[in-house]
């Protein structure tokens, strides 16, 4: 029975790590910016593409594949995307044309909408049910140390290296990841698969319509702005690369640690984090809108952002949790659709708004998005207020 405990979380680590390559792969364009740009002589705004692309295949791969695997052994799903992930980096690496470079980037998006859609079904059929919540955190925890690590860590290799260098790392972490997944996950087998008519009850319910609208929100309204944060800092703020690499690492650190201090508060009240993280997120933003010339205020204002964000991933996933009840598989896919979708939208027209504007209007539509959150929020008697630590231990 201790081996058998002892390999159920190894497979654990092994899922983690596999959302740990999955979340760095995806959100490492928005380090890399100024070199996608540069290099294929693309503007920052199509350069952005690489982000929305991921995204949006990411957000109809979820739900879809879903439905396709049904009872499908969960491992074979697992290896199969991180297989994708693979394919995708060598295509990156490899590609000297901007088209190719944004195929390679829809093909991850498979590969990250499907993991997310099995990974969290994958994960509570390898421990008791009791610790499923603590399997979800470490799972959650492989995805935070990808997304916080992703954008200084190609901000500083991008100023060190070419272009190909960043993808070849990234190549050879999936590669080992999937190594290790072949020896450590076992066979996942599923009684029964979702249906199509389990999605489409979600939407007669209103207050999960009411967590999408939050989390789409949420979502776009972080990546509106943060996907051109690099520019920003160094066309607006005048920070040169090896400063804003240590800033964007600092960030991702900051965001790290909130995470942890997300958990104290959520289990005191769900509601009282969502509002805090939105009122953050808010301050933040408006603080460098209003002052993005200003060094020290703009970084001031970027680290009380990463607190925000280091947040905002654990609330909307308890908020999911607490709404979705016995619908969770079906709901899961969704989410992972949504938030996909969401990230997609938010560098769609944060990038937009650059092209027509400036990048500053990028900071300016994140921080109206927050406003509409924080309304949302104080208006909304969906969310319970209630601790949830009963709902998720």
């Amino acid at each position: 029975m201790g081996n058998k405990n002892r390999n159920s979380w190894l497979a654990i680590i092994a899922i983690a790590l596999g959302a740990f390559s999955i979340s760095l792969a995806e959100f490492l364009p928005v380090g890399l910016l100024n070199e996608i740009s540069r290099r294929f002589d693309v503007s920052e705004g199509t350069a952005g593409i690489t982000v929305t692309s991921t995204s949006i295949l990411a957000a109809i791969a979820g739900p879809i594949l879903t439905l396709a695997i049904g009872r499908l052994d969960r491992r074979v799903a697992v290896l199969g995307l991180s297989l994708l992930l693979i394919v995708s980096n060598v295509l990156s690496m490899i590609t000297t044309h901007f088209f190719v470079l944004v195929i390679a980037r829809t093909i991850l998006g498979i590969s990250v909408g499907g993991f997310w859609a099995v990974a969290m079904t994958a994960q509570a059929k390898l421990v008791q049910h009791e610790k499923i919540a603590r399997a979800t955190s470490i799972v959650l925890g492989g995805f935070g140390i990808g997304t916080v690590i992703s954008v200084p860590l190609a901000s500083y290799m991008a100023a060190h290296f070419d272009l190909r260098i960043v993808f070849a790392v990234v190549c050879i972490l999936a590669i080992a990841v999937f190594i290790i997944q072949i020896i450590l996950l076992p066979r996942i087998p599923m009684e029964q698969g979702v249906r199509g008519k389990d999605f489409l009850g979600l939407l007669k319910i209103k207050k999960v319509i009411t967590v999408f609208v939050i989390a789409i929100l949420t979502v776009s309204g972080q990546f509106a702005a943060y996907t051109y944060i690099t520019p920003f800092f160094q066309k607006v703020t005048g920070i040169d690369s090896n400063l804003l690499s240590a800033i964007l690492l600092f960030y991702g650190i900051v965001s790290f640690i909130s995470n942890f201090a997300a958990g104290f508060i959520a289990g005191r009240s769900l509601k009282g984090l969502l509002v805090g993280t939105a009122v953050i997120f808010l301050i933040s933003l408006l603080g460098i809108s209003l002052f993005g010339d200003n060094v020290v205020i703009s970084v001031i204002a970027f680290i009380i952002w990463a607190i925000a964000w280091g947040m905002a991933p654990l609330g909307l996933q308890l908020l999911v949790y607490s709404t979705a009840g016995t619908a969770i598989e079906a709901m899961s896919p969704v989410y992972v659709g949504v938030y996909q979708l969401s990230v997609s939208l938010g560098a769609l027209i944060g990038g937009l708004v650059v092209d027509t504007t400036n990048v500053t209007g990028a900071m300016w539509l994140g921080a109206l998005s927050f406003a509409l959150v924080l309304i949302l929020l104080t208006v909304t008697s969906t969310i319970n207020n209630r601790s949830i630590v009963s709902q998720t231990e």
